[in-house]
């Protein structure tokens, strides 16, 4: 049975990215045809699969935009950095991609009759949520530029909902992790110190800056699948979803998992390290409901798997330590 996004025309932005990848693939696998937006001229970019169309330009460019958008049938929308630290250090720069790239992408879509964006927020736009797990419903509490510009986007992206007749569905992603992930994040961190020296296993100890917080972790394959089942439903007018697993794991409790799959001693803190408070959320878990209901989509792998995928990619890139 063919998908339903077989011959279909999708561009996605942010493609080279942690995320981006992934989706390109799944893209592929379902049929569609890919235009990448991988990154800006001169940008650092993630590889991109064998036969996909990469393109290298900026999301604030207009002209170059509206080139690369021209006869697609669908955006994926995941420009932007998406670390909060580096928001603290340059909201200006934070606020440009994330708030005008998005309305330059609704632009572009709009003058040339794109009809269809699934756009990539954040659970960051909840801040210090007033409950857990948390709806859609809830208030929006921003507490970084990070967040308050994914915030700011989503809200223009409900506008050109209505105004333009733009069929927009936008994703709310918890805390994403997997093979790739960044440094900037727990996870990817953890990957980093694991395999600092080209060795993937050690008697050494995890540092984390806090074993307290507590999350709701999302392998970024899953989040892959929620973005095609985002397309595929055919949703009209603005739909709002978390992606999430529905479980919330602390830190320490990931930290030693991790610990013990890369036959680590243990796991110490850093509190040099941790966010300021007065941005931080000590606990933020999805209510996954209703991404259940409106595209058939939930979390489909186990956390103990993820991890294990995510450090044997590493292995397979730094080398497999052998003490025997």
């Amino acid at each position: 049975m063919k998908s339903t996004l077989h011959g279909c025309d999708v561009v996605v932005t942010g493609a080279g990215g942690f995320v981006g990848p992934h989706v390109v693939r799944r893209l592929q696998g379902s049929g569609a045809r890919v235009r990448a937006i991988a990154a800006a001229p001169g940008q650092a970019s993630n590889p991109l699969p064998e036969g996909v169309d990469v393109i290298h330009t900026d999301v604030l460019d207009r002209s170059s935009l509206e080139r690369v958008i021209v006869g697609a049938d669908v955006v994926v929308h995941l420009a932007g950095d998406a670390s909060v630290r580096r928001s603290l250090a340059d909201p200006i720069a934070t606020i440009d991609a994330h708030v005008m790239g998005t309305v330059n992408v609704l632009e572009a879509m709009r003058r040339l009759r794109v009809r269809r964006v699934v756009y990539i927020s954040s659970a960051e736009v909840y801040g210090r949520p007033e409950s857990n797990p948390v709806a859609e419903s809830a208030r929006l509490l921003p507490r970084s530029p990070y967040g308050a510009a994914k915030a700011a986007a989503e809200f223009a992206i409900r506008a050109w909902s209505s105004t333009y007749d733009l069929a927009g569905v936008i994703l709310r992603p918890f805390s994403i992790y997997g093979p790739g992930a960044t440094t900037s994040s727990l996870i990817g961190g953890i990957v980093g110190q694991i395999a600092a020296d080209g060795r993937i296993a050690s008697d050494d100890l995890i540092s984390v800056a806090d074993v307290r917080p507590v999350r709701d972790y999302v392998f970024v394959d899953d989040v892959a699948e929620a973005i095609v089942a985002a397309i595929e439903s055919g949703a009209h007018g603005s739909l709002v979803l978390n992606i999430g697993s529905g479980s919330g794991t602390s830190v320490g409790a990931i930290a030693q998992m991790m610990a013990s799959i890369a036959s680590r001693r243990g796991v110490v803190e850093d509190p040099s390290r941790r966010r300021p408070d007065r941005i931080d959320a000590f606990e933020l878990v999805a209510d996954v409901r209703a991404a259940a209901d409106a595209i058939g989509w939930s979390a489909a792998t186990p956390l103990d798997r993820g991890l294990e995928l995510t450090i044997e990619a590493a292995r397979q890139t730094y080398g497999r330590r052998d003490d025997a």
